[in-house]
């Protein structure tokens, strides 16, 4: 039997051994603790920051930038880093007809790249037409002319229908893979529905991960509606835009038409000519 002598030297050296090894771990992971209280007081103090310009230029009448009038009112209270009211901004909404059905034949690498190709198209058409892309959402594209630029409206709203043509003419132009589900005369290139509008938004900055630059209101809404009411390879728009172009002899309508818009009534609407 060993000497309790024995024994209490050995649980010393236990506990002893223990000390260092936890002393060792803690030295060891304070660096690395350090680091990240330091990365989250950075980020914190950035969002301080800003916040706290843009409350001091809320104040400011003659500041660069424009501030909502909301927002001077908000004053000290506000936490929006920006926000801003624009008049007159002509808004394209556009996505793929059938897409959801089309992608459950399609793996996901052959969905991203065509969405990848189509999608580049337009920001190279965007880039040719003048017109600001905004977003997109799933194989929705959203784009704008007017809001980031003062100019004739009417000049917008040209910009924007002859990108809206030459989006339908690009889209026929991005394949999609052959699938035995699919018959031999179906077409082989997604369609796209366009639908235009011209109004006024807001817009702002919202979030602090990941901060978004976003439009909204019932100009973008009614945007939306002309898209989704639309019909494959076929532009539809509001009798607010059809004012802007309806002089235009490159422009070839067919007769006014209703589209009912939930919580806003009906609205005249007008589809462009089959674009060849």
């Amino acid at each position: 039997m060993s000497h309790p002598k024995h024994i209490c030297i050995v649980i010393l050296a236990i506990a002893w051994a223990f000390l260092a090894a936890k002393r060792t771990w803690m030295i060891l992971n304070i660096p690395d603790r350090s680091k990240k209280e330091k990365s989250k007081r950075d980020l914190r103090e950035k969002i301080d920051f800003l916040n706290q310009m843009n409350r001091e230029d809320s104040q400011c009448d003659n500041f660069g930038v424009v501030v909502d009038s909301s927002k001077k009112e908000l004053g000290l209270t506000s936490q929006a880093l920006y926000a801003e009211n624009v008049d007159n901004v002509v808004i394209l909404f556009t996505d793929i007809v059938g897409f959801s059905k089309m992608s459950l034949d399609m793996k996901p690498i052959e969905v991203v790249d065509m969405l990848q190709n189509l999608f580049c198209r337009f920001d190279n058409l965007c880039d040719k037409h003048g017109v600001q892309k905004l977003e997109t959402i799933g194989d929705a594209y959203i784009c704008t002319a007017g809001l980031f630029v003062d100019g004739n409206v009417n000049d917008a709203a040209r910009n924007v229908l002859n990108l809206a043509k030459d989006m339908i003419r690009e889209t026929r132009k991005v394949r999609l893979p052959r699938r035995e589900t699919l018959s031999q005369d179906s077409f082989v290139s997604p369609q796209i529905r366009v639908g235009i509008h011209v109004g006024n938004v807001t817009c702002g900055v919202l979030g602090q991960r990941l901060p978004k630059f976003t439009v909204f209101g019932s100009a973008v809404n009614l945007a939306a509606r002309m898209e989704q009411t639309s019909r494959p390879s076929r532009i539809h728009v509001t009798e607010d835009f059809h004012k802007l172009v309806s002089f235009e002899e490159d422009y070839e309508w067919d007769d006014c038409s209703e589209t009912t818009v939930k919580n806003m009534g009906k609205f005249h609407s007008y589809l462009l000519k089959e674009v060849l």
